[in-house]
């Protein structure tokens, strides 16, 4: 039988695109058996870390993280992400780091509870409401 987790996994990964990388990978019906790292790192069979830095992803960061409850890591950073960061990670109890650093995300960041660590660093346009380059209601666009 497949792992409920496998499903979580795949409706995170939609945005991106199904990368090919991981589609090669993942060949497993269980992300905690091994076979699935170096992307997924697992505790008593649940997932804890997901580490997708420098694999060139594009595309949005998913909601769907949030129903990682063990999730402790999430690391994203060194891709191409864009759009905002999900306010549903904000909600996750195990969060302690959250990597987006060096990507294109924009907007707001979400406010998460004390200690949990967010690096936004090189996304030129976080804290602005859109994209460098988007059309503005002073443009015409």
């Amino acid at each position: 039988p497949c792992s409920p987790l496998v499903n979580v996994l795949l409706s995170v990964v939609e945005p991106l695109g199904y990368p090919l990388i991981l589609a090669q990978s993942w060949k497993s019906n269980d992300p905690c058996d091994g076979s699935w790292s170096p992307y997924i790192t697992c505790s008593n069979g649940n997932i804890t870390t997901i580490n997708f830095q420098n694999k060139g992803f594009s595309g949005s960061i998913s909601p769907s993280f949030a129903s990682l409850s063990s999730l402790t890591r999430l690391l994203l950073a060194n891709n191409h992400l864009t759009g905002t960061i999900p306010k549903e990670l904000a909600s996750m109890p195990a969060l302690k780091e959250l990597d987006v650093s060096n990507n294109l995300l924009y907007g707001q960041i979400p406010s998460f509870r004390a200690g949990v660590v967010v690096n936004t660093n090189g996304n030129p346009d976080i804290g602005k409401d859109k994209p460098h380059g988007s059309p503005g209601s002073s443009s015409g666009g």
